[in-house]
């Protein structure tokens, strides 16, 4: 990802779940995020590259798939 926005949904490599951009540090090219279903815990100083933009729709359509095949 090139450069997050602040509030921005977003998922991680190597995390589960969805985040929200808290912070960005475009000098160092790095963001803090903070779990969206776990206040208080933020990762930091994740590289925008293992940053990628959370798109609801297809997160929902994975979520339909899960349920009809189970």
């Amino acid at each position: 990802m090139r450069k997050p926005n602040i509030g921005q949904l977003v998922w991680s490599h190597g995390r589960f779940g969805g985040f929200t951009v808290v912070r960005i540090d475009t000098a160092q090219g790095v963001a803090d995020i903070q779990a969206a279903k776990r206040a208080g815990i933020i990762e930091k100083n994740v590289p925008f590259s293992a940053i990628h933009p959370l798109d609801l729709e297809d997160f929902s359509q994975v979520a339909v798939r899960i349920v009809r095949n189970a």
